[in-house]
């Protein structure tokens, strides 16, 4: 963070402890501003246009089918047991996983 700083007035003129203190907050608070607009922003436009919330929710389904695909079964070692692992009280993944709802309800 210090050397996108580094030639600022401001910053060149902070004693230790305020350039301390400032990173501290850029590396704490930063990150999350931005991401809960996005977050508020999505969900505006998922209920103001229809067509948005439909193409976020094929991206979603391509990004699971991707991830899932990606993991080769997951937790489990292949697709086929990671089908009946969702399906098991025991799998970590079974209440958490977009994917499990794509697999049937939890027998």
């Amino acid at each position: 963070m210090d050397h996108h700083l580094t030639g600022l007035a401001v910053w060149d003129q902070a004693d230790e402890h305020a350039r301390r203190i400032l990173a501290e907050l850029l590396e704490r608070r930063l990150p999350a501003a931005p991401v809960a607009r996005y977050d508020e922003i999505h969900r505006r436009l998922d209920e103001e246009i229809p067509e948005f919330a439909l193409w976020a929710e094929s991206l979603e389904a391509r990004a699971t089918s991707r991830a899932w695909n990606a993991s080769k079964g997951c937790c489990c070692g292949s697709a086929r047991a990671a089908t009946r692992a969702f399906t098991a009280p025991s799998c970590p993944l079974r209440r958490c996983c977009s994917v499990s709802g794509a697999l049937g309800s939890p027998r």
